[in-house]
């Protein structure tokens, strides 16, 4: 048969696509809650970002120094280290630890008092304000350590006054720049600008420990394409706040370098300072003896011309003597000190004279591990492994240096005995001088050696303090530290966020709810758990009456049970006076309305029909028909009460429409329903009347329609719109394939009009053939109408 043709079960692919279309639907008929969920969630994202602290991202970019990469890589004796993006890595590395150390950071932290914050009260949140903002200022907090992590919350009265909150209802007055003691801590706040007349100031005390620890997790340092420039960032509130850290923290670790570099230089005028004193005084010593012995001898205080001339000839060639006997006396007065004043691990001076000589190399890269030493201290703490193994070089280091410093006097001294071979030839001129000449002479010559090494001394010392005072950075600015986005909230991605949360609730809600609906709602529903054909669907009736349709009808109701009895026609087939049984699951899903509005349908097609109220555990019929309880009829036939002509009554609704109703309640239907006498009233029917409709009882409660199964030629059995659990469907299918029942059919009962599966958004019943289905009760709205303005007129 042609329904039969529709029974197939839906494949998992439209039954997906019919589940987001359903729920579509379920959101459009729920669409007010979208309304409601996207005001509620975009208020609230309006209130958070009115009531959040916005942070901002702070961006400067600054220049390594190359010098400082080849001075901290520098190649060690022999071997020539070449510039690798290993060693750039490592390089950046340690200097960005050391600016981001704890020690830098807590001298930030104290130069710029941001251990102090300072915020002022709005209507929705506490700012934090910073800089020229700040109306006063905490200039004495003592003793600070008992007052960490608490907060003073003050209210300014005037110029000259303000409040110290205390408590609830607890204030104190205070005087600006006037100490006053709060806590067992003393205070003392001076005004340094105009507070606002009306609010309150929090002045919040934070560990500056704490403080330096967050801010050096919080900076971070980046290189910019693996160039010698890096980028510095900081997170903050305040964002003058972040461009003030990032500028101090440089600051502090260019004096910090230039610091490590000075100690250098600071040796070496200690060592030449010391060389001076004691040059000066053997200077004047030999000075005062050339005057003594001058008078004790009684010769004149300016040597012979013939004398002079040849001391000027010696001078000019002993200059060279001079100049060795002075790098060697440098060097033992160099040797000397680091055996007895320079510690293992302090900075070595370095002289021109190491400078220029073969071990210089030595010395820079021993001040270099020293400097290494002192960052990993500052950085990593004692306990570092890698602190053993720097200490290790710098003992090796030390070994090297010394042993080269008697390299280097050896070879000073090879050629200053080279030079003193050249002065042979005038030992003859100096023994014909007169004895107290020639010794005059030799005391002359001592007093210009140490003159020539007081003024070479003079000399390195004008030199290395030249080099101190021009040490430069190793940083430079490239870009200034200045703002460069907000980073939270950010606006439109919140809101873009709320309105698809605001979306997605009620969404997800209705979704769960979908999943997790087991009612009936659609024909898609029934199609999907069960291959019983499906009938058609009946609208929910506005109407409280039981019965809907009536003659030339041509509301969408009365269209459907028409629709209801053309397919019926597929079902029954040329059958002679069909009988059909209507039955559901369950009570409550109104199988006697649907059977009565049916029967009236097919009535007013101009058949005979009879309605029988089979129904003899919860009658309804009768009453639907004539608003009266059954008091006699079935009941009374099938035990004998009756005759078969007085059992069919007729509806009063129509002349095509007749009924028998249930009678009196028996204490056993299925008894009953087993006589014969249901058979010989059933083949009665056949031969008086076109059409028979059996309202029984419903076969998910009881066997009384099973008890049927010979006797009917089709079943209909009626669902209810979110109402039927769609486990009830798998029964009808069992009856279905097994074949409990003849040509067994579904009819869906109540659908609502525009609802999710109603039958004006999927049926399609909502349209019509050339002419309105709701015309006729708009029609009887008008002349409703009508007639009330008549009955006032």
């Amino acid at each position: 048969m042609g329904i039969e043709q529709q029974a197939t079960v839906r494949s998992p692919l439209s039954r997906l696509n019919f589940q987001w279309r359903a729920l579509f639907f379920r959101m459009l008929r729920n669409w007010y809650w979208f309304v409601i969920s996207l005001t509620v969630i975009l208020f609230l994202t309006w209130l958070f970002l009115r009531s959040a602290s916005p942070t901002y991202l702070v961006r400067g970019t600054f220049l390594l120094r190359e010098e400082q990469y080849n001075s901290s890589f520098s190649q060690e004796v022999g071997v020539v280290v070449e510039m690798q993006g290993a060693k750039m890595q490592q390089f950046f590395l340690d200097q960005t630890q050391i600016m981001k150390s704890l020690s830098l950071m807590m001298q930030v932290v104290d130069s710029l008092d941001i251990d102090i914050e300072y915020f002022v009260s709005g209507r929705l949140k506490k700012s934090e304000i910073y800089g020229g903002e700040v109306p006063f200022k905490v200039v004495q907090a003592t003793p600070r350590a008992l007052f960490n992590d608490k907060v003073l919350t003050i209210k300014p009265l005037d110029s000259l006054k303000f409040q110290l909150v205390r408590g609830e209802n607890d204030t104190l007055t205070c005087l600006y720049g006037v100490p006053f003691e709060y806590k067992r801590t003393i205070f003392q706040i001076d005004r340094i600008g105009q507070p606002r007349k009306f609010g309150s100031y929090e002045i919040r005390f934070n560990d500056p420990l704490k403080v330096a620890r967050n801010y050096s997790n919080r900076v971070s340092f980046n290189p910019v394409q693996k160039s010698f420039v890096v980028a510095a960032t900081l997170v903050d509130r305040v964002p003058d706040k972040g461009i003030d850290i990032i500028n101090t923290l440089l600051y502090f670790y260019n004096r910090s370098v230039v610091d490590d570099k000075n100690k250098v230089g600071q040796n070496t005028l200690d060592f030449i300072g010391e060389r001076l004193g004691e040059m000066e005084k053997e200077l004047f010593a030999v000075e005062q003896q050339v005057e003594l012995y001058k008078r004790r001898e009684d010769i004149p205080l300016e040597l012979a011309s013939s004398t002079q001339l040849l001391l000027n000839d010696l001078t000019a060639l002993e200059r060279e003597i001079i100049q060795y006997q002075t790098r060697i006396e440098l060097l033992e007065q160099f040797e000397k000190m680091l055996r007895t004043e320079v510690q293992e691990f302090e900075y070595l001076p370095i002289s021109s004279e190491i400078a220029n000589s073969a071990i210089a190399q030595l010395f820079e890269e021993y001040n270099n591990l020293v400097l290494e030493r002192d960052r990993i201290l500052q950085t990593a703490g004692s306990r570092n492994p890698i602190l053993k193994d720097v200490e290790q070089r710098i003992a090796d280091l030390r070994s090297n240096i010394f042993s080269g410093i008697e390299i280097l006097k050896r070879e000073l001294r090879n050629l200053m005995e080279r030079e003193e071979a050249r002065l042979k030839p005038y030992e003859s001129k100096i023994t014909s001088v007169p004895r107290n000449e020639r010794e005059l002479f030799d005391i002359e010559r001592q007093r210009q050696i140490k003159d020539e090494l007081y003024r070479f001394l003079l000399q390195k010392r004008e030199e290395t303090r030249l080099n101190v005072a021009t040490q430069v950075p190793d940083t430079k600015m490239v870009d200034a530290p200045m703002l460069q986005n907000l980073v939270f909230p950010k606006k439109i991605q919140l809101f873009l966020l709320a309105f698809f949360l605001a979306m997605g609730i009620p969404a997800g809600i209705l979704f769960v709810r979908e999943s997790t609906d087991n009612n009936i709602y659609s024909e898609d529903d029934i199609a999907e758990m069960t291959k019983t054909p499906f009938l058609g669907a009946i609208a929910q009736s506005k109407s409280n009456k039981p019965i809907v349709i009536r003659k030339s009808s041509r509301s969408a109701i009365a269209e459907m049970f028409r629709l209801l009895r053309t397919n019926l026609q597929f079902v029954i087939g040329d059958a002679k006076t069909p009988i059909v049984m209507i039955t559901s699951a369950t009570s409550g899903e109104g199988k006697t309305f649907t059977g009565i509005n049916l029967g009236l349908s097919i009535a007013l097609s101009g058949k005979r029909t009879v309605l029988i109220g089979a129904d003899l555990r919860k009658p309804k019929l009768t009453f639907y028909l004539t608003g009266e309880k059954s008091k006699e009829g079935l009941s009374n036939y099938l035990v004998g009460q009756k005759t078969l002509e007085e059992l069919v009554l007729p509806s009063g609704v129509d002349e095509n429409l007749f009924y028998i109703g249930s009678g009196p309640l028996p204490p056993n239907p299925a008894e009953l329903i087993m006589q014969d006498k249901m058979k010989v009233l059933l083949d009665y029917l056949r031969q008086h009347y076109d059409f028979v409709i059996v309202d029984i009882s419903p076969v998910g409660l009881v066997t009384d329609a099973l008890l049927m199964k010979d006797l009917v030629d089709a079943t209909i059995f009626v669902t209810r719109f979110k109402v039927t659990k769609k486990a009830t469907l798998r029964l009808i299918n069992d009856i279905y394939t097994e074949k409990k029942l003849p040509n067994p059919s579904i009819v869906l009962n109540g659908v609502k009009r525009n609802a999710a599966y109603g039958y004006g958004g999927n049926y399609g019943y909502g349209y019509g053939y050339g002419y309105g289905y709701y015309e006729e009760e708009k029609t009887n709205k008008l002349w409703k109408l009508f007639q009330r303005q008549q009955t006032k007129d």
